[in-house]
């Protein structure tokens, strides 16, 4: 079957799918964008992620209609016959004047939804591998507030993750304080079996799986805590695990030259999530 996309509120063949050169999210990267998972025909935290969305909007200045874009994402499932999907909504500020000159603004309003990657299950299972980024984070960016589609910072660890023959990278900020891995959220397990993750201020993303995780570590009596974390702190814990939307929960089985070989409460986690995706 030809998969579909959906261009401003349009079903059309991905193949087909494009939008104007003079695009601003093209020309400047000025766009947002979410990343949300199907289980079984619903989206999870489908709300949550709107809500993400319509604040990121107001930050930059694009204009969202969330009834549009939710039910462009239920179309879309629909039209590509996919019960089980990632998902990926993506708006711009559309095409504006030359130079940055900006003028009368209409959003340019893509999704597209695709099958999970096949080696999902694997990595949740078995984790992933990740040294410490040489590509430096600075903690008081707008853009760590938001998802937006200026990517290269992003883009640029993915490709040294690559080249170094690891499968993520950690991300450390300007006074060496970790933030995060290239496209999720971090947590460590220290000695006392309290769940650690860095606060928002360090400049992470505030991801809407890691507040699910957090919550749900809450309601399993696991003490949180969201605190600055140093690179020595982190490879002297007991576990640590990446997350995000996609992925859910990932284990991280190496750090820098380490290995984490303990899971008791990655594992809780992992479980209590899955339970909370199947239910209606």
């Amino acid at each position: 079957m030809k998969k579909l996309a959906c261009v401003n509120g349009k079903i059309v063949p991905l193949d087909k799918a494009v939008v104007s050169v003079l695009d601003y999210g093209l020309l400047y990267g000025f766009g947002v964008f979410e990343t949300m998972r199907a289980y079984n025909n619903r989206v999870f935290k489908m709300e949550e992620h709107l809500g993400r969305l319509e604040k990121s909007c107001k930050k930059v200045g694009i204009k969202v209609n969330l009834n549009a874009v939710g039910n462009s994402v239920k179309k879309l499932l629909i039209a590509n016959r996919l019960k089980n999907a990632y998902i990926r909504v993506t708006l711009t500020y559309g095409v504006g004047k030359p130079r940055l000159a900006f003028g009368r603004q209409k959003t340019t309003f893509i999704v597209i939804a695709d099958s999970l990657p096949e080696n999902l299950s694997v990595k949740q299972k078995r984790g992933v591998r990740a040294g410490f980024s040489r590509v430096r984070h600075y903690s008081g960016l707008l853009l760590n507030q938001i998802k937006s589609t200026n990517y290269l910072q992003t883009a640029l660890r993915k490709k040294e993750a690559r080249e170094r023959r690891l499968d993520d990278v950690i991300i450390l900020n300007e006074k060496n304080n970790v933030v995060e891995a290239s496209t999720s959220n971090i947590f460590i397990v220290d000695k006392k079996d309290r769940l650690i993750t860095p606060r928002l201020q360090d400049g992470c993303l505030p991801g809407i799986t890691r507040k699910t995780v957090l919550q749900i570590a809450r309601r399993l009596k696991i003490k949180t805590i969201e605190k600055t974390i140093k690179p020595k702190e982190l490879l002297n814990a007991k576990e640590i695990f990446i997350t995000n939307s996609i992925m859910e929960i990932i284990p991280v089985r190496q750090a820098e030259k380490k290995e984490f070989k303990k899971r008791a409460i990655t594992r809780r986690l992992q479980a209590e999530y899955k339970r909370q995706t199947k239910q209606p």
